[in-house]
């Protein structure tokens, strides 16, 4: 029979995963959550000065759907670095006995060339942050409501990264949350940006701009496709994503 910690315990460990995403750096390969990664990888996903990889050529979003749904699909298996990325996250990332914050950076690159061939690298920046944070820039009723959130601050020249943020509050405190969720929201919010990236922001999928000239990412039919792809994907139970709950 499994050991169990008294809820106490575990709200301990909850309180201390919070905490040390907040302590920089969040991540480094030799230490924290053991999973294979590199420094240059963390360095690209963390450092926003670091030049930005050229966005590919813009294509319609259908386009941008369905050639993930044949990378995804019986093709998968053809794709040598597709498969070694997946094994790894399989045995270092989806059930780890022990975890902190810093597994979402280190799998990031894995879970990129597994399910979005590898179109995120050098083009995203990924970061926990508190709820709160998000309402006192402006943000209030989105990120305070939400779990995750994607955004891109220019629209047509696409020569900036795109941010992928991770509330924090609500995916590492709470104890009915489970790393499957973190994982279902990380994968959410990916695909996000991989839609903005390959589609350059066609009317297929348009953005919501607000006052402060960010834009927030709709879910539409392409993106519905995409999501059900990357579900049966997947290796594991992947939770439906919280976002609209």
């Amino acid at each position: 029979m499994a050991f169990t910690l008294p809820e106490r315990e575990r709200a301990a460990v909850r309180k201390q995963r919070y905490d040390s995403c907040f302590i920089l750096p969040v991540a480094e390969v030799d230490k924290g959550t053991a999973y294979p990664c590199t420094k240059r990888a963390l360095a690209l996903l963390t450092d926003e000065n670091l030049p930005v990889l050229s966005p590919p050529d813009a294509v319609p979003a259908l386009t941008a759907t369905s050639a993930l749904e044949e990378a995804l699909g019986p093709a998968f298996n053809s794709c040598p670095d597709a498969v070694a990325a997946l094994q790894r996250f399989r045995v270092n990332g989806l059930n780890p006995q022990e975890w902190g914050p810093d597994l979402m950076f280190k799998a990031f690159g894995d879970l990129d060339r597994a399910f979005f061939m590898g179109h995120l690298r050098n083009r995203a920046i990924l970061k926990w942050d508190h709820d709160w944070r998000f309402r006192n820039q402006g943000l209030a009723g989105v990120f305070d409501t939400s779990w995750g959130l994607a955004v891109c601050t220019d629209m047509r020249g696409r020569s900036k990264k795109a941010w992928i943020y991770l509330n924090a509050n609500k995916l590492l405190l709470p104890h009915y949350i489970q790393l499957g969720h973190i994982w279902s929201v990380l994968l959410h919010e990916m695909l996000h940006i991989y839609l903005n990236l390959r589609t350059g922001l066609l009317p297929e999928e348009p953005m919501y701009r607000r006052y402060d000239s960010t834009y927030l990412y709709p879910h539409g039919p392409n993106f519905e496709r995409s999501w059900r792809a990357i579900r049966s994907r997947f290796p594991g139970n992947l939770p439906e994503t919280l976002e609209d709950e």
